[in-house]
């Protein structure tokens, strides 16, 4: 039988907005694996699909490599790509607040290892 086992460099267990986020934070980094709950219908994204979601937040950050310009606008766009495919999954649009920091606010520090 041939060896069917993949290897990922992520693995995120959750399909909800922090396990996505993250996913797309560390996706540069390596390839992602997000492990999800066995239906649909245990999900917290069908609960925000049944209307029981008041309000929604993404908020889409980068790290501090590229210009604060270029970061601000790549913020945005992972930011408005999360709540598209949430909109895509049913969730109401006016239960979303999309918001981008760039660099302002790092998710994830960055820096180079002192030897």
């Amino acid at each position: 039988m041939a060896d069917s086992a993949r290897q990922f460099d992520f693995l995120v267990l959750g399909s909800g907005i922090a396990g996505l986020t993250f996913a797309l934070k560390v996706a540069h980094a390596g390839s992602v694996a997000i492990i999800t709950k066995k239906s649909r219908a245990e999900s917290n994204t069908n609960y925000a699909q049944g209307g029981n979601a008041t309000q929604v937040v993404v908020i889409g950050h980068t790290d501090s490599s590229g210009s604060p310009a270029y970061n601000v606008r790549l913020s945005e766009r992972r930011a408005k790509a999360v709540a598209d495919q949430l909109v895509g999954m049913g969730v109401n649009q006016g239960a979303l607040q999309v918001d981008w920091k760039g660099e302002s606010q790092l998710a994830v520090q960055i820096g180079r290892a002192h030897v």
